[in-house]
């Protein structure tokens, strides 16, 4: 497993939290399938359904941050326009055939993760092995 759910990231928001846990679930599901053989059928799924899945998981979280009048929602749209373009420019010329394309993703589903929940937890104003309660 690359990277492993820990509950202190639950943010005590339930949709949220189970849109995280899938987003680390996703990624294992890419790295297990490399080390099986299956990376360039996986890949072909997780390309298909990325795109779709981060707009709904970052609505989410404006919803959330909105409806908090929390001062860093703008900052937050912003982050997540930027961050929803470098997905749809990475993913814009990549196809699953393309052997280092699924390394590629997974590195980049990697690196788009790292410090997410951090983040969404500084914008909600919830310190650290906190959640909303």
């Amino acid at each position: 497993m690359l990277m492993q759910w820990n509950e202190s990231n639950n943010l005590g928001i339930p949709l949220i939290d189970e849109q995280h846990r899938e987003l680390y679930a996703t990624l294992n599901e890419l790295n297990h399938a490399m080390a099986t053989g299956r990376g360039k059928e996986v890949a072909a799924d997780v390309m298909n359904r990325l795109v779709p899945f981060i707009r709904e998981h970052f609505a989410e979280e404006e919803k959330n941050l909105r409806q908090r009048h929390s001062p860093a929602y703008r900052q937050c749209c912003q982050r997540h326009s930027e961050q929803l373009s470098l997905v749809d420019f990475f993913l814009r010329n990549r196809s699953a055939d393309d052997p280092s394309a699924v390394i590629d993703l997974l590195y980049f589903l990697d690196c788009l993760l790292e410090g997410h929940i951090d983040s969404d937890r500084k914008a909600l104003g919830i310190h650290e092995g906190q959640s909303i309660q």
